[in-house]
């Protein structure tokens, strides 16, 4: 089974444009490393990125969301020009700026709902170790320090913080957000690999000339795998939940939850959706319900989950901490400068210097954003991703209309697109309540999300225009 899901990674279908196949390896392996040796991956990202830059810069200015975040990089930079502290300010620009260059690259790259199930098997075989060490680090107390010169691992025994599961991230809330993303892409490539919503492997003549369709399936086809990699992908996406479960982030159980109805609604089953909202009534009941319905509920939802949710595992908690506060005093700074902001990082020293305590954001994206870069560039970065979600959206409907009828390859990846799409929104509803884009690896893989939805809706597009304006010829 790990064989086969590690030759999915190495063998790579070719991105549509066959210059940039050299460029395409290096940003698998970079994702492909990314998760437990970050260097290298980044190494790997950087020498695709620069390939692709070198072939394509020109082409990155003819997309909309290429040139709204350059826009949106010259508000960044207006508002570091007004920050009191303009050393941090400058410092933050690094968290943005350079993923907007990696957006723009990929969007160039990634072109095709291949690459899109390429990209997903590839992060699905690399949650695999972080997984195994996470499970290893709670069930069996691993821990320790890992120093082999640019590899560097530090896991706490017990989790970070004790009894929360963080396996090679700092912190339980960044493997959290990790697992939201890795969670979804599993459960999309099992439900695809088990046939559901499939019309069959079909190859078809590509009307548009003797080019190889960007739609029709690979190798990597649900129809190309065993029961056994099919039993095995539903053990992922088992071991993928329980990881998410032990990390003991209420926002991520609430996201994992939305993610499994979702898809319950997505393919019609309904004993799926049935069973979620159980799961979910049942926890909820024995964390908020009366006593005399509660302690019942009790006797079957473990304590650590109940407690987590009403806030008793964690009594006591200063006020500071709460994130109810921060969020307060995020809107009293946006009040003070709602349009360039107080500069980038100035959140955590400001709020130190009032309050008496650190706190590294606001946890939450868009009031960080509004308080330290200012409300028009927060309205537009997040208007961007919303506008991008849109197009995508309407490019899943289209692909049940018409087009599903002169193109049949897209029904064969409906599933993929949509994966990703609910992967968007997953990473989007996490940064509602926390913000973990300050890991470097966490931060990518938003902008991976982001730039490959950009490229594969841009080129499905055009592809279908041409194919309607032949058809009208």
């Amino acid at each position: 089974m790990l064989k086969r899901l590690i030759s999915l990674s190495f063998l790579p279908p070719a991105p549509c444009d066959r210059a940039l196949g050299q460029e395409w390896f290096f940003v698998q392996w970079g994702f492909l490393l990314l998760p437990l040796f970050p260097v290298f991956g980044i190494v790997s990202l950087s020498l695709g990125l620069l390939g692709i830059t070198g072939q394509r810069w020109r082409q990155f200015g003819k997309h909309w969301l290429n040139r709204g975040l350059l826009l949106v990089a010259l508000l960044f930079l207006l508002s570091t020009a007004f920050a009191e502290r303009k050393v941090d300010a400058v410092l933050g620009l690094f968290n943005f700026l350079p993923f907007f260059w990696l957006c723009a690259a990929l969007s160039e790259l990634i072109q095709t709902p291949l690459q899109l199930r390429r990209l997903s098997w590839i992060l699905v075989v690399t949650s695999i170790p972080v997984m195994l060490i996470g499970l290893a680090q709670q069930g069996l107390n691993l821990g320790g320090g890992f120093n082999w010169g640019v590899v560097h691992w530090v896991i706490p025994a017990g989790g970070s913080p004790p009894g929360r599961m963080s396996s090679v991230f700092f912190y339980a809330n960044v493997l959290a957000s990790y697992f939201c993303i890795t969670l979804v892409m599993s459960l999309g490539l099992w439900v695809e690999a088990l046939g559901w919503m499939q019309q069959g492997n079909r190859q078809f003549n590509h009307p548009m000339g003797n080019r190889e369709s960007t739609l029709t399936p690979d190798q990597d086809s649900p129809n190309q795998l065993s029961w056994l990699h099919r039993i095995g992908l539903g053990v992922i996406v088992l071991g993928n939940t329980l990881s998410l479960v032990m990390t003991d982030s209420r926002n991520a159980w609430g996201i994992a939850l939305f993610v499994f109805l979702i898809f319950a609604l997505y393919v019609g089953w309904h004993w799926l959706l049935a069973s979620a909202v159980a799961v979910g009534m049942v926890c909820l009941g024995a964390a908020y319900a009366p006593n005399r319905l509660s302690q019942p509920l009790r006797q079957v939802v473990p304590a650590f989950i109940w407690m987590r949710l009403n806030d008793q595992l964690y009594p006591n908690r200063p006020v500071a901490d709460l994130r109810v506060t921060q969020w307060r005093f995020a809107l009293d700074l946006i009040q003070q400068r709602p349009v360039w902001g107080w500069g980038l990082r100035s959140f955590s020293q400001i709020y130190r210097d009032t309050m008496g305590v650190y706190i590294g954001h606001p946890h939450n994206l868009p009031l960080m954003l509004a308080s330290e870069a200012g409300i028009p560039a927060m309205v537009l970065l997040l208007g961007l991703v919303i506008g991008l979600m849109v197009q995508a959206v309407g490019l899943l409907q289209c692909w049940r209309g018409d087009v599903a009828q002169t193109m049949p390859g897209v029904r064969e990846n409906r599933l993929i697109l949509f994966t990703w799409l609910v992967a968007i929104a997953a990473y989007a509803l996490f940064h509602l309540l926390d913000v973990t884009l300050f890991d470097v690896r966490i931060n990518l893989l938003g902008w991976l999300l982001i730039g490959a939805i950009a490229g594969v809706v841009t080129r499905q597009n055009c592809d279908a225009g041409t194919l309607r304006r032949n058809e009208a010829g």
